[in-house]
């Protein structure tokens, strides 16, 4: 008994490590673990402006704060926008939009990420004041099991991901 408590406790901490897309895609078991699938889906991408510099300036554990601080406000922003979290990369957040109001729900959710951090910012004066870049892209992306035999990703790729990619770094602070 024990053992399955402390097993469900692993599996519980081990989904907040991974997108929900992931978690249903064990769940379900399907095909999508192998061989991927190509939908339509609208990505989002945003990025820190000037984060590189600041966390240089910044002790480790004030650079993992901030950071967490701010990822965790799009996470929120995110979910509540009808998106998933794909996944963070070093200061960028990486998610998919679904169904039929996917690209409204992604400008809806760029929109209130903007005004958040603004608030943010006000509220943390004496913190690195945090700006992001947003790209926003609607297009047919590869969703499947991407990896090696030892580690693996659920995620998206394709050429319109990695235009998203490429807005998001042509916006600057606070552009989607």
């Amino acid at each position: 008994f024990n053992q399955m408590v402390q097993g469900l406790r692993e599996r519980k901490d081990m989904q907040r490590f991974v997108s929900e897309s992931t978690v249903e895609m064990i769940q379900t078991k399907t095909d999508r673990t192998r061989e991927g699938e190509r939908i339509r889906q609208t990505i989002f991408f945003s990025d820190i402006r000037g984060f590189t510099r600041m966390s240089e300036e910044q002790p480790p554990e004030e650079t993992i704060r901030i950071l967490n601080r701010c990822l965790s406000l799009q996470a929120e922003l995110v979910k509540k926008c009808h998106g998933d979290v794909d996944k963070f990369v070093g200061d960028s957040v990486v998610a998919v939009f679904g169904g039929e109001d996917m690209a409204l729900n992604a400008i809806r959710c760029a929109v209130e990420i903007q005004k958040a951090l603004d608030l943010d910012n006000i509220e943390h004066a004496d913190a690195p004041s945090l700006k992001v870049g947003i790209g926003i892209v609607t297009g047919e992306i590869i969703m499947g099991s991407i990896g090696s035999s030892d580690r693996r990703d659920f995620t998206v790729v394709g050429s319109n991901v990695n235009l998203c990619s490429r807005l998001c770094g042509a916006a600057g602070p606070h552009e989607i």
